[in-house]
């Protein structure tokens, strides 16, 4: 399975739950490991979100850069 396959599951399956855990995107096959912070300061870029997580007290949304094709996270 593709990781596009594997995002496109996800969203389907994470629609009906109300919150995800870091464990329940690792389940799914995705590698939230590959997603580093951003070291640039404030920039505008075209990213896709390709998931987000509920980490205790916060959220962390992981992105793919659409130009770079690198992937961040942003708490």
């Amino acid at each position: 399975m593709t990781e596009e396959e594997r995002l496109q599951d996800f969203w389907i399956e994470a629609d009906v739950l109300s919150g995800v855990s870091y464990f329940d995107v690792v389940n799914a096959g995705l590698e939230p490991v590959k997603y580093h912070y951003p070291v640039m300061s404030k920039q505008q870029v075209s990213a896709q979100l390709n998931f987000k997580v509920w980490e205790r007290s916060k959220l962390c949304c992981y992105f793919r850069c659409l130009d770079s094709g690198e992937y961040f996270k942003i708490n």
